[in-house]
C-alpha cells in the first residue's frame, strides 16, 4: 500500500469473492476511501465466475490483461483484452433458454449487476466461436 492508495502485489496472487475467483501474475489494487475502486490483472489472468446468485462458478476467462472496477465493493465491470478466451453457460430456467458460448476475441467486457449477476456480455475485435442455443 502507498501513498498513491494502490497496491501491488506479484507472485500469482488470488482474489476470491462472492461472484468470482481471480489469478494472475500480478494484480495493482486502487483504493478510494479505503475500498477497492479498481483492480488490474497483468499476465496469465484467469477469472472463474458466476453469472447468478447462488449459481456455481463455472464461466470463465483467460487473458492477458484485465481490470475489474468496483462499486460498493462488489465487482460492477470486468474489461479483458489481449487473447481473450471464454467460456459462459447459461442454465435454462423459466425466464431464459439455456445458452453455451466458448470463444475468443481480442477484448471483452462483462456488465454486472447490482446483485451480482450478470446483465451483458460484449466481444470486439476479432471475434470467433461456438454458440449453442436450446429452447425450452
Amino acid at each position: 500500500f502507498d501513498q498513491e492508495d494502490k497496491a501491488l502485489f506479484l507472485g500469482s496472487p488470488h482474489f476470491i469473492s462472492d461472484f468470482a475467483d481471480a489469478t494472475a501474475t500480478e494484480f495493482r489494487i486502487y483504493f478510494k476511501n479505503n475500498k477497492i475502486e479498481k483492480a488490474e490483472l497483468q499476465d496469465s489472468c484467469y477469472v472463474k465466475f458466476r453469472t447468478e446468485h447462488d449459481k456455481e462458478k463455472r464461466n470463465w476467462i483467460d487473458s492477458d490483461y484485465m481490470e475489474l472496477q468496483f462499486e460498493d465493493s462488489k465487482i460492477r465491470l470486468c474489461q479483458a483484452e489481449s487473447n481473450v478466451i471464454s467460456f459462459f453457460e447459461q442454465p435454462a430456467n423459466d425466464k431464459q433458454d439455456f445458452m453455451k458460448n466458448e470463444s475468443t476475441a481480442e477484448e471483452l467486457l462483462l456488465f454486472i449487476s447490482n446483485n451480482n449477476e450478470l446483465e451483458k456480455i460484449e466481444m470486439k475485435q476479432n471475434v470467433d466461436g461456438k454458440y449453442t442455443f436450446e429452447p425450452n
